[in-house]
């Protein structure tokens, strides 16, 4: 569904289930099975959102993640490199009838400092002229080189994505 024109036609309505849910306090299970009974609803067949939705407790030291279709997310502690994925355990959202889903969470414990990384896979699939994709190493070495700032992280995985792709067009969302 690349460049098609109603591409972003769920967006209004995820983002009202997800806002009017986290106001009421409703944790991030229950809302990944709102959404995707909604998204069934109103989106073709062929349609689907790839989602991670994230919800995280500073008093508790947690994150709790419920992954569907995105690539593995990544935490990483400064001092230690690479923590551990957030690995997607389910299907994206609409492709499954409420019988099926399956709103299951994974809480992982955290430090302060960890930084999370999340990211769609038109980065890590991204092509360059040789037809050599972008990759997950070549994203993990730029998160994980030590003397870079995490302000401008976002600015050197571009410089790095555009330098690897040489001006081939992006087939997807980065």
């Amino acid at each position: 569904d690349i460049g098609h024109p109603h591409r972003a036609f769920g967006a209004v309505p995820v983002a009202e289930a997800f806002y009017s849910m986290t106001q009421s306090g409703f944790g991030i299970g229950s809302i990944a099975a709102a959404i995707n009974h909604k998204l069934r609803l109103i989106l073709p067949t062929h349609f689907f959102c790839a989602a991670c939705l994230l919800e995280w407790d500073p008093a508790g030291r947690r994150i709790t993640v419920w992954n569907g279709g995105m690539p593995d997310g990544l935490i990483v502690r400064p001092q230690e490199g690479l923590l551990r994925p957030l690995p997607s355990r389910h299907l994206p959202l609409s492709l499954l009838n409420e019988e099926q889903f399956d709103a299951s969470t994974e809480t992982i414990e955290v430090q302060n400092g960890d930084r999370l990384f999340l990211y769609s896979d038109g980065l890590i699939e991204a092509r360059n002229a040789a037809g050599e994709m972008f990759g997950r190493d070549r994203l993990e070495r730029q998160i994980l080189h030590p003397e870079r700032s995490p302000v401008s992280l976002c600015e050197r995985i571009h410089e790095e994505l555009t330098r690897f792709c040489g001006g081939e067009p992006a087939h997807d969302d980065i």
